[in-house]
């Protein structure tokens, strides 16, 4: 931190919003190709599929069921397709199945001749212009609805089991109707067989139940029309103690101040640790009461209710600035495994509770790591979902959910660290929770030691998450296998404290900083917060070759191990005299842009020395695991140098080039001229790239001098377009957080204040 820690951030002001001038579609030219072949094949596809549906009526008598079909469509015509294809009276259910451009559809022996109609060839002339966005059409083979855990072990000829029944949601009431009939067919087909429906769980996007099943019966299940997927319980990755440790002398603690903010820690259950006395308040667990077979939840929530343990242990002194609720979401099962019931509606039950008896509980810490939930086929995971669904609804709710930790160490792989993370994404890639959309996602990585400081942990998972966005947002210290860190034991009548390693310990440390941060700005939305944090991370310096990019195309090795950096708690919650936050926080109407418009002083640009200007953008969209793009809104912004507000609003009407744009790429023009007559100020990462995530962050460095002319301001654009067919939101809330730091300016900080008056101070 630079001198003079402690200013207040300022305020960054308005300077209008206007409409958003649509962007041409990036979509290629629709390649020709043998329409008599594609529909040969389609046609004879279609005939399968209403014969295979007629067999499967037969199958369920007194039951109407819908015929489904798969049907895959062209990325950048889906919206062409979804009009045309309900003209037609067929009715896409999901647009997102298996893989992200395949869709599922309803249609009635009707619609199925129409469709028919459009796809038989006629001497002369062209099929509908529909027709040629549409690359395939089949039915659903029933074996494609086994879920990961069920392919891995199916079920044994003798076998019955709990399995979880997830259905599609289809669209409006018809499509809940829908939902409800299959929800009875089930239970009625489950009775038959001598079995029954345990327990069901309804929300808006998610729809599950819960039946033990043999063999036969799970055959049947496939068969009924919105039965999505039949996976086993779900089971969890949890770290364990590696040893114990007592350090004499116990260190002296207080209890947590009565105004401060809460933690739930979403686990498998708390133990009054003494060093938890007077900070664990009433959670929601379930008999028997705070029970840690597994010990996870008490090391999660010394991490979350201290930050560090070890620098506790060094200062000897343990002061709590934040509340503890245990919420018990994962417990012991018979046979030792760890299983859960549906979880979707133990979270809402869990978080429901929580939240009427403390409303002052604004941080949730998710670091138990469901198995076998890497993103498959581009769809999301059921947890993830869950809970962007519950940060939807408790709209004061901040998120914090762990990587998850891979199984497998490098030699085994016959490959030399780190870049075994690299090798086999798959095998690699974030577990449910961490793909979560709303949520802050942290993976791991080590203490310093050696040449090298901040290594990624070996067993640290790595992203892109859902459609490419930027996941692990964040990183902290949760060691390594063979670098453990101290954590509270959960036996401490033996020893206080012990070494463990994983995610899971530092995912509760960004929400020991979320929370304080909240203590500090109580007023703020979540917005703002989570800004505020990834705004102040920073990379590690001296990493390792694979994580020194220099080309936009290679920031992904860092992005998906290390997302925006490690955070700094004093550097997201004050402003200091070379390093100055401008702050805002409002509501954008969908289909606007918003421009800021920020002085910068004149010795910025001309004094010799590291500057840098970072832009964070965060926004919580409506989320949908069945649209093909999972959120119904998306945001991006750009930064605009040595020209004026007025003609960067003009010209952003003619054209727009994202600083990542290659040339004769993307503008709203194809005359060169115009590309280059308004460039953005290049960012790493790139607008591309940024853009598919809802919390986005560009750096801007130079080392030495910059071209950008202090005596223009800087303009910043931010937009909002809705990315679904009907509008999730009329106007989405969010928060931009703008940072300026020059290495030789001490007097910065007064400097933009004065350039840029009416910027009250944030507190």
């Amino acid at each position: 931190m630079g001198t003079d820690a402690g200013l207040d951030h300022l305020d960054l002001v308005s300077a209008g919003t206007s409409p958003r001038t649509p962007k041409k579609s990036g979509a290629p030219p629709t390649k020709e190709r043998n329409h008599a072949q594609f529909a040969r094949e389609s046609l004879k596809n279609m005939r399968v599929l209403m014969d295979a549906h007629r067999k499967s009526e037969a199958e369920f008598p007194g039951y109407v069921l819908d015929l489904l079909f798969r049907m895959r469509v062209s990325k950048y015509r889906a919206r062409e397709v979804t009009r045309s294809l309900r003209r037609a009276d067929c009715e896409p259910v999901v647009k997102r199945f298996a893989d992200d451009h395949d869709w599922v559809v309803r249609a009635d022996d009707k619609d199925m001749e129409a469709l028919k109609r459009d796809i038989q060839p006629r001497p002369g002339k062209k099929p509908p212009l529909y027709v040629s966005h549409i690359r395939l059409i089949s039915g659903i083979d029933p074996t494609t609805k086994h879920g990961p855990l069920l392919c891995q072990r199916p079920l044994g000829k003798l076998e019955s089991s709990p399995l979880v029944v997830s259905f599609w949601r289809g669209p409006g009431a018809a499509g809940e109707d829908r939902r409800k009939r299959a929800l009875d067919l089930l239970q009625t087909v489950a009775q038959g067989a001598g079995f029954e429906v345990t327990e069901t769980f309804v929300s808006r996007n998610m729809c599950q139940a819960m039946v033990t099943s043999n063999a036969a019966l799970l055959a049947r299940i496939t068969q009924i029309d919105y039965v999505s997927k039949v996976e086993r319980p779900p089971e969890f990755q949890l770290a364990q103690i590696i040893e114990s440790y007592d350090y004499g002398e116990k260190a002296a603690h207080g209890p947590t101040g009565p105004g401060a903010n809460g933690i739930a820690v979403i686990d498998t259950g708390v133990i009054n640790h003494p060093l938890l006395e007077g900070v664990l308040g009433e959670g929601i667990n379930k008999p028997p009461m705070r029970d840690d077979a597994r010990s996870h939840g008490t090391q999660v929530a010394g991490m979350a209710a201290y930050g560090s343990v070890e620098d506790c242990i060094n200062s000897s002194s343990f002061r709590p600035e934040v509340w503890i609720y245990s919420v018990q979401l994962v417990r012991e099962a018979p046979g030792g495994k760890v299983a859960s019931p549906l979880l979707g509606t133990e979270l809402a039950d869990c978080i429901g509770r929580l939240k009427r008896k403390h409303r002052a509980c604004r941080v949730a810490n998710v670091s138990v790591i469901e198995e076998k939930s890497e993103l498959c086929g581009g769809t999301q995971a059921e947890l993830s979902a869950a809970i962007d669904e519950m940060s939807n609804h408790y709209k004061d709710m901040i998120f914090v959910v762990a990587t998850g930790n891979t199984s497998g160490k490098p030699a085994k792989m016959g490959l030399s660290y780190p870049d075994h993370l690299f090798a086999d994404a798959p095998r690699h890639g974030i577990l449910a929770p961490g793909t979560s959309s709303h949520a802050i996602t942290v993976g791991s990585i080590r203490k310093p030691s050696g040449q090298h400081e901040y290594e990624p942990s070996s067993i640290t998972r790595v992203g892109p998450g859902i459609d490419g966005a930027i996941k692990p947002e964040l990183v902290h210290v949760g060691g390594d296998l063979n670098y453990p860190i101290l954590v509270l034991n959960p036996s401490y009548r033996e020893k206080w404290f012990a070494t463990s390693a994983g995610t899971s310990l530092s995912a509760p440390v960004v929400s020991n900083y979320v929370a304080r941060m909240l203590n500090l700005f109580p007023d703020a939305s979540r917005n703002l917060i989570v800004a505020l944090l990834l705004s102040s991370a920073t990379l590690p310096t001296n990493l390792p070759k694979p994580f020194s990019p220099t080309k936009q195309k290679d920031y992904a090795s860092v992005s998906n191990v290390y997302g925006y950096g490690m955070p700094d708690l004093d550097r997201a919650s004050y402003s200091d005299s070379r390093r100055v936050v401008l702050k805002h926080e409002g509501k954008l109407l969908v289909g606007h842009v918003e421009y800021f418009s920020i002085r910068i002083p004149q010795e910025f640009s001309q004094t010799r020395g590291r500057r840098t200007i970072s832009v964070t953008l965060a926004f919580d969209p409506p989320c949908d695991p069945q649209e093909s793009h999972y959120t119904g809104t998306r945001m991006e912004f750009h930064m605009y140098a040595n020209h004026t507000l007025a003609d960067v609003q003009k010209k952003r009407a003619i054209t727009d080039t994202p600083e990542d744009a290659a040339p004769g790429s993307s503008g709203r023009s194809s005359k060169k001229t115009q590309k280059s007559d308004l460039p953005c100020v290049k960012m790493f990462p790139g607008a591309h790239v940024r853009k598919r995530t809802n919390h986005q962050k560009g750096v801007h460095t130079t080392p030495l001098k910059t071209d950008i002319d202090p005596k223009f301001p800087l303009v910043l654009a931010v937009e909002c377009e809705s990315m679904w067919e009907e509008p999730g939101i009329a106007e989405q809330p969010f928060s931009v957080v703008v940072a300026m730091a020059h290495e030789a300016m001490p007097d910065l900080y007064e400097l933009v204040r004065a350039l840029n008056p009416g910027r009250a101070r944030a507190r």
